[in-house]
């Protein structure tokens, strides 16, 4: 990840989460970077992935929709700057609209950073994969940084809910094989 591209050293700018999972890196990994497995399980908890796009190369966008329990629909992108095969994904995460335009303000708290650095990493763990989540604010102001802070609970809560779909998409998988 560009730490020089963040604008604070404090600790309560970098989201860590991780989790392990049964299933092996291989295909731990092609869940996150094949569209249709992505699709099948992508989103937080109680959330409907309505839209799922991915071009999976270096400068490559991912373009979701989700839709919120109420009924709302949350547009986001990835954009994609560094690929480590089975190792290691990096990219710009940003809310956007349908178009998958430039960065828009998040859609329950106008304070968040408009882009975050997102890097996901992939480990043997014993016989299945550990993936752990790092986020960091780019460029963000006093405010972003403040919301990014307050934030921990609902990005642990949001992470929890996709690494659950995940899990359970990862065992689906895992019954058609046997």
């Amino acid at each position: 990840m560009d730490q020089n591209r963040v604008t604070t050293e404090s600790k309560d700018a970098v989201f860590l989460i991780s989790r392990d999972f049964s299933a092996p890196v291989d295909r731990v990994y092609s869940a996150w970077t094949e569209n249709q497995r992505l699709a099948r399980w992508w989103g937080p908890k109680d959330f409907e992935l309505i839209a799922c796009t991915l071009d999976f190369r270096r400068g490559g966008v991912l373009h979701y929709c989700l839709r919120d329990p109420q009924g709302v629909e949350v547009w986001g992108k990835w954009v994609i700057t560094r690929i480590l095969p089975g190792r290691r994904l990096e990219f710009i995460q940003s809310f956007c609209d349908e178009t998958g335009g430039e960065p828009v303000r998040h859609p329950y708290d106008p304070d968040w950073p408009l882009e975050v650095a997102s890097e996901v990493a992939f480990a043997v763990a014993g016989q299945g994969t550990r993936v752990e989540v790092c986020w960091v604010p780019l460029n963000a102001s006093e405010a972003e940084c403040r919301a990014f802070a307050d934030g921990r609970e609902a990005c642990r809560a949001g992470w929890t809910g996709t690494f659950d779909r995940l899990e359970n998409y990862l065992q689906a998988e895992e019954r058609k094989v046997l």
